[in-house]
């Protein structure tokens, strides 16, 4: 009776298994070191939980594991490590990285840098500055 039971289930579990491979956009994205992707910034806290800001481009300049990535910002030079599953492709290797599109990188992607603050004013419904 039991070993009957472990048969079906096994089997049940190798077609939902099946199944789900089938499906478009269930297979993890194989990157190659080179590789421009976009990657999903976790820190970057929004009030959508479902909200995701893809940065980049960036380029994949090692591997960790086959599932974990060592990206590297072309615009700030910053290296990280992202999960395969927060990354997207860009293009291909031989994208011509030039002046002018890590400018349009810094200007898009990366927000502006603020040299000073000259005032600031209290928002008292929100409770902040």
């Amino acid at each position: 009776m039991h070993k009957r039971t472990a048969t079906i289930t096994s089997a049940v579990r190798a077609a939902g298994r099946k199944g789900h491979d089938m499906k478009q956009g269930t297979t993890m994205a194989q990157f190659d070191i080179g590789d421009f992707v976009l990657y999903a910034d976790v820190w970057q806290h929004t009030r959508s939980k479902l909200h995701v800001n893809w940065c980049g481009p960036a380029q994949v300049v090692a591997t960790t594991s086959n599932w974990i990535f060592e990206v590297r910002n072309l615009v700030t030079g910053q290296q990280k490590e992202v999960h395969v599953s927060r990354l997207k492709f860009y293009s291909d290797s031989s994208l011509d990285v030039s002046e002018d599109l890590l400018l349009h990188i810094a200007h898009n992607s990366e927000g502006h840098i603020v040299d000073s603050l000259l005032e600031a004013r209290y928002n008292r419904t929100e409770k902040k500055a």
